[in-house]
């Protein structure tokens, strides 16, 4: 597994690479309310010295949308990017999900 150092810099990058998968159709998303609402939400800013900086609206979360941008970004590292689907649904139901189970 790659680690993955979380700056300024490579946020940009992998939220860049997202949305140009997006714009060209190379990532078929899941209908998933929350991933849906937090790329909706999701902002790019530019700061008065002109610095880009990429996250969620103060309040919300933009969880989903790092972890789909991150498995997009280690799809294109392992050299799969056609046909990719890939389903970010909510950490807590998650978490709660694996709980029930037992793992």
């Amino acid at each position: 597994m790659l680690p993955f150092v979380t700056s300024q810099g490579a946020k940009a990058n992998i939220i860049l690479g997202l949305k140009a998968a997006l714009e060209h159709g190379q990532l078929k998303l899941l209908a998933d309310e929350i991933q849906t609402r937090e790329l909706l939400n999701f902002e790019e800013r530019v700061s008065p010295n002109g610095a880009f900086s990429y996250s969620a609206p103060v309040g919300q979360h933009d969880d989903c949308v790092m972890a789909l941008a991150m498995a997009w970004d280690m799809c294109n590292k392992m050299g799969v990017s056609e046909d990719v689907v890939i389903e970010v649904g909510d950490p807590l139901e998650d978490i709660g999900r694996f709980s029930r189970r037992g793992i």
